[in-house]
């Protein structure tokens, strides 16, 4: 199904939802009939990478966003390997690592299935790249001691605040305030801080990552 985006005809109706929902992504929709300048292309990632930091990647980012992950775009249903990229990204330093490279290894190793990215790719899938990943239990200390100790977390998000359907979300720190995300999908929710009592309520399963 179509929708009209400014008159034209020729926008798939899930990325007009995805306008609708979130305005930060009115650039990468309205771009989406001149994606073949970016399908494939080489990606750059020089400037978004800060030793140190761990980077912040947006799943509808042009340079990848039009590429496809599974039958869907990396800007509708990335989210996984948008998040593992921050990640190895942050760990490693590896520019040759994008979104649409991590996209591509979770499709042809088998992380990606019909209901999207599997649970396992945090697992498995990060050994398979360096790093090491496991499930832990959920609670407020479990976390704040995985990011004591200079890991990560990678969280599965039911619907709530970051999505309608279903959402990976990396935690990269905490202070007094509460947990600082980084939404691969929404700039605005990775501007502010998370309590804990906010998140919990949201967070299916979530997974330390570490450098191997």
């Amino acid at each position: 199904m179509k929708k009209a985006v400014d008159g034209q005809a020729d926008y798939p109706a899930e990325l007009v939802e995805l306008m609708e929902q979130n305005e930060e992504t009115v650039d990468f929709v309205k771009n989406y009939a001149e994606r073949d300048r970016y399908i494939g292309k080489e990606i750059n990632l020089s400037d978004s990478v800060e030793a140190g930091s761990v980077p912040l990647l947006m799943q509808w980012d042009k340079r990848w966003g039009y590429d496809l992950y599974g039958d869907a775009m990396i800007g509708l249903a990335g989210c996984g390997p948008t998040c593992m990229t921050m990640a190895y990204l942050y760990y490693t330093g590896d520019l040759t690592m994008n979104p649409r490279k991590m996209a591509e290894y979770a499709q042809e190793r088998g992380y990606h299935t019909e209901e999207g990215t599997s649970w396992s790719f945090w697992t498995d899938g990060a050994a398979d790249i360096g790093l090491y990943g496991e499930q832990i239990s959920l609670s407020e200390n479990n976390m704040k001691a995985v990011l004591d100790c200079g890991g990560l977390l990678v969280c599965s998000m039911s619907p709530g605040d970051f999505t309608t359907k279903g959402h990976f979300i990396l935690l990269r720190g905490y202070d007094e305030h509460g947990f600082f995300v980084h939404d691969p999908n929404r700039k605005e929710n990775s501007k502010k801080q998370w309590e804990y009592d906010t998140l919990s309520t949201q967070i299916k399963n979530l997974w330390a990552i570490y450098d191997n």
